[in-house]
């Protein structure tokens, strides 16, 4: 009787997961089908089209073959992330599942994933994210999936996720330190120098293109990316310490993030009874996250670089834990962070494709000062490359660049000019032209000036020293 009816809650359950997986792409689409490029998109593109291993090779990779299905086009171009989020909510659900998760609990935790402001913007939008959390989501259920059983891990399932670790860290570089948790908890938990070897020599081989070109560089582009995000406030360890916890909220609910610092903290106090069946499980789900916590928390506290989205890949393994719902009460809440974090995606979501709704509500939003407080995330180094000194013309980064690259290309054919160099110290004006003012009739040469970020792509003194 119970599996008969397990069946058919199978047959109930998988014609809503399609739905929702339909629902949740094409609400993607249509809200991100009508913006134009942002600047960072704009500089990813022209990325794509440099391909180089130094950051971010997978990301970019991906983004330049849906620019090459069709070059021009944003609602191609956004198709990648579109996909690559509705494979992470496979995996969200495939990893609840192992965890002996029920169907609808594992769909209820990929429904509050995918309704995530963070997972919405970086799976609609261009975004080294999307793709990390697919990668790491990757390896978690191989992981799991390897040493979940009752049998002794075999070479090729280590090798496996070893691989799965490596394209992860052609994602993003903070990878590094969920990858370092990997590799911490194999060598803790199942004490098998083999098995260590396996996984780190298959993630080094995967990995390799990075990490020769980051060796042939001397590491520039993670030194030059030391002063990212550094917050423009005093130095107070305390207010850096607030900032660093509170930060993530600007990308998910409160509620959402509560629950994962709460759920964490659990955790790491069940991780006490070292003779617990589940020991092992618990501490990988905890030792990657806590590596990329501590790792972040300390460049807040030593550097000020504070930046929301950093420290979320931690809760991607804590969602089965999240989500083992028992009563009533409690399924109720859960739905309640699936409710808020839909809310806050759909009001980030429709301010980017609906602009003059927000440009409505600037007036009371500047008198409070509210809108000016984006400045306080931007260090004053970094200022002189920032166009947007508020959240609302933060917004106008995804407007206008078509626009502007008519009027550039008009004013070039009236002068009759066939070629031309076009160098700006803003790299989004460099990238955004190269992007929307590039026609097949004119060659022209883009560079960004003094920002060492590009210094290897598109920097105007690493081309000539004396232009």
């Amino acid at each position: 009787m119970n599996i008969a009816g397990g069946r058919e809650t199978v047959k109930h359950l998988r014609p809503l997961a399609v739905l929702l997986l339909a629902l949740c792409a094409g609400s993607k689409l249509l809200l991100s089908g009508g913006v134009e490029l942002g600047k960072d998109e704009a500089a990813y593109v022209y990325w794509s089209q440099h391909l180089d291993a130094t950051y971010a090779l997978l990301p970019f990779a991906l983004f330049g073959f849906f620019h090459w299905l069709a070059p021009g086009s944003e609602w191609v171009l956004r198709m990648g992330p579109i996909l690559t989020g509705t494979l992470s909510l496979l995996l969200v659900y495939r990893l609840c599942r192992q965890h002996n998760l029920s169907q609808r609990a594992a769909l209820m935790a990929a429904a509050a994933l995918g309704s995530c402001h963070w997972f919405w913007h970086t799976t609609s939008f261009l975004h080294p994210d999307g793709p990390l959390v697919t990668c790491w989501l990757l390896t978690l259920v191989t992981a799991q999936r390897c040493w979940g059983g009752e049998r002794s891990a075999r070479w090729r399932d280590l090798i496996l996720v070893g691989a799965c670790a490596g394209l992860t860290l052609l994602c993003k570089y903070s990878a590094a330190f969920l990858v370092t948790g990997l590799v911490a908890w194999i060598a803790i938990a199942r004490r098998d120098v083999r098995e260590v070897a396996w996984v780190a020599a298959a993630a080094a081989v995967v990995a390799a293109p990075l990490l020769q070109a980051q060796l042939a560089s001397g590491l520039f582009l993670p030194t030059t990316l030391s002063t990212l995000s550094r917050i423009a406030t005093d130095d107070n360890p305390l207010v850096r310490l607030t900032l660093f916890v509170l930060s993530p909220a600007l990308f998910a609910s409160p509620l959402f993030l509560y629950e994962g610092y709460r759920v964490f903290i659990l955790r790491l106090a069940d991780l006490r009874d070292s003779r617990s069946p589940d020991h092992n499980r618990l501490l990988l789900s905890l030792l990657p996250g806590l590596c990329l916590i501590l790792a972040f928390a300390g460049f807040a506290l030593l550097r000020g670089q504070i930046k929301g989205n950093w420290i979320l890949p931690t809760f991607l393994a804590l969602l089965p834990a999240v989500f083992a719902a028992t009563t009533a009460r409690r399924r109720l809440f859960l739905w309640g962070i699936v409710g808020t974090n839909l809310a806050q995606a759909l009001a980030f979501g429709v301010a980017l494709r609906f602009p003059t709704l927000v440009q409505e509500l600037a007036p009371p939003l500047q008198s409070s000062g509210i809108d000016q407080s984006y400045t306080l995330l931007v260090a004053a180094p970094d200022r002189r490359r920032e166009v947007a000194f508020s959240w609302t013309e933060r917004l106008c980064d995804y407007r206008g660049w078509s626009g502007l690259a008519a009027a550039l290309n008009s004013r070039l054919a009236e002068q009759s000019i066939e070629t031309a160099a076009l160098a700006s110290d803003q790299y989004g004006v460099v990238f955004g032209l190269a992007y929307y003012a590039e026609t097949g009739g004119r060659l022209r040469d883009y560079r960004t000036v003094d920002d060492p970020r590009f210094r290897d792509l598109s920097d105007l003194y690493a081309a000539d020293p004396a232009p």
